[in-house]
């Protein structure tokens, strides 16, 4: 409610409409099937971002929205890909598994279809870690949404501060890093500096 006013009726009725959908979630029905459950949160979850994008004033409140949502995003492709990319590389070549594997991290991170749109249906990790880590126009992409954190930090503050200086180093990072740094062995090393950066 403190932010009521910064933001409009429109992203009010979204928030309020998850509020309910989650209040109201019968646990019980939930827990044996919650994949519906997670579908409506994330259309929801969308609908907010939308609704924010299409009806707030984008001024400081709105960039501080978009920075939020960027670097969650990122945070969470770096733990999705930490958990499961060394498990799916450790397989062998020709196992149906690892295959099973990468497409389970695309998925997990909503990059199945784009993935295959760009690469086709050659599921090789190197790809995958550059698609997931590097690309610079997929919106879940780490890259991306870093610098899209670090346009949100700039129109928030000219200033160049540690903000800008962390996000800056990051971004420059993946851009300019070799494509070996995002796949491999070197993947692990890599996705923990994200993190702690």
């Amino acid at each position: 409610r403190s932010v009521r006013e910064q933001i409009s009726g429109e992203m009010w009725e979204a928030i309020n409409t998850l509020f309910l959908l989650v209040r109201g979630a019968n646990r019980r029905a939930v827990s044996r099937g919650p994949h519906a459950f997670f579908e409506e949160l994330r259309n929801g979850a969308h609908l907010f971002q939308g609704t924010a994008d299409a009806t707030m004033t984008h001024g400081d409140p709105y960039e501080f929205i978009r920075l939020g949502l960027q670097l969650e995003r990122a945070a969470k492709t770096v733990r999705i890909v930490a958990s499961r990319y060394p498990v799916a590389v450790a397989l062998d070549e020709d196992d149906p598994a690892r295959a099973r594997q990468l497409i389970s991290i695309l998925e997990s991170c909503s990059a199945f279809e784009a993935f295959v749109k760009r690469h086709g249906t050659l599921f090789e990790p190197a790809a995958m870690a550059e698609q997931l880590v590097r690309s610079a126009d997929f919106p879940r992409a780490v890259r991306y949404c870093l610098a899209s954190s670090l346009d949100a930090v700039s129109r928030i503050s000219s200033d160049q501060g540690a903000p800008h200086r962390i996000l800056g180093r990051l971004v420059a990072g993946l851009e300019y890093g070799e494509a070996g740094d995002v796949s491999g062995p070197a993947m692990t090393e890599t996705l923990r500096e994200l993190l702690s950066g």
